[in-house]
């Protein structure tokens, strides 16, 4: 704009709409930062969320169980020297060799079900070895089973 308004350019409209064009993009810019800090502030620092409504219950029924709790069983049975692995959730977790022959178990107690998994791969693998076996029970119910030489690998998804 200064050089157009010192004769040196012709092109003093084109620079104001520039001008104007800028300060409205640094304008929509703050609004827009604005915005998106007071939304990842609400988001950190947990905005009230609204009750959900009590639950109706029918007549003559027995009252809900505040938490269930439920017994989830690991078992593997090797049939070589083998490596195990096990977890749940994001908490347990744990790894353990054991000997060929032996039968392995881990029971759990937990209110809400969560990812389980259970493995187990032979230390040395041979042809011809017999399957090591790994199984999930929920709450009495067997939900996964597998058996396989090279390895097997169970996982429960609730």
């Amino acid at each position: 704009m200064q050089r157009a308004s010192r004769g040196q350019a012709s092109n003093k409209g084109m620079a104001i709409t520039a001008v104007v064009l800028s300060a409205i993009g640094l304008v929509i810019c703050v609004i827009w930062t604005a915005a998106f800090g007071k939304a990842v502030n609400d988001t950190a620092n947990g905005l009230p969320t609204q009750a959900a409504p009590p639950a109706i219950e029918a007549e003559g029924a027995p009252p809900a169980a505040a938490s269930a709790e439920h017994t989830i069983v690991l078992e593997v049975t090797t049939a070589a020297k083998s490596n195990l692995q096990w977890s749940s959730g994001f908490s347990a977790n744990s790894q353990e060799v054991l000997e060929k022959g032996k039968t392995w178990r881990q029971i759990l107690s937990m209110d809400d079900l969560t990812f389980t998994s259970v493995s187990v791969s032979p230390v040395d693998f041979k042809l011809g070895t017999k399957d090591s076996t790994c199984k999930i029970t929920v709450d009495g119910k067997t939900v996964v089973e597998q058996s396989n030489s090279i390895g097997a690998f169970c996982t429960y998804q609730p």
